[in-house]
């Protein structure tokens, strides 16, 4: 019963559609539709030269310390004052103001997504 249905699967999926954005991503204000070949090589020359992209660092949380039992209750720390955290033992999220550089698991799929879209036939 199921035979009837069945339709091959791609080869691949991405959800992009052809025409994505150019040097500001894809469907970004402003950007400009690039090649398939344009897109990769500038997305190549992205990488470190250990073979990665660095992203800015978009959301950390201080390490888990144990609060000490013979902390006063309420914190004079300002250090985090703009950040909605309280202090050194708060473990909330927050956006670091320092231009910290990461690896953005995010980015790395994004990136991948676009180059093995570059790789469809037209």
């Amino acid at each position: 019963f199921l035979h009837d249905g069945l339709v091959p699967l791609p080869t691949y999926f991405t959800r992009l559609p052809r025409g994505f954005g150019g040097a500001g991503g894809p469907g970004s204000p402003g950007s400009q539709p690039s090649s398939p070949e344009q897109t990769a090589r500038r997305l190549i020359s992205e990488l470190t030269p250990a073979g990665y992209w660095l992203t800015p660092l978009r959301q950390t949380s201080n390490p888990y310390k144990p609060y000490p039992a013979d902390a006063p209750t309420a914190s004079a720390e300002t250090r985090y004052a703009d950040t909605m955290v309280g202090d050194e033992y708060d473990t909330s999220p927050y956006t670091p103001t320092d231009g910290q550089l990461c690896i953005s698991t995010s980015d790395f799929i994004n990136h991948l997504r676009i180059l093995i879209e570059c790789l469809r036939p037209e």
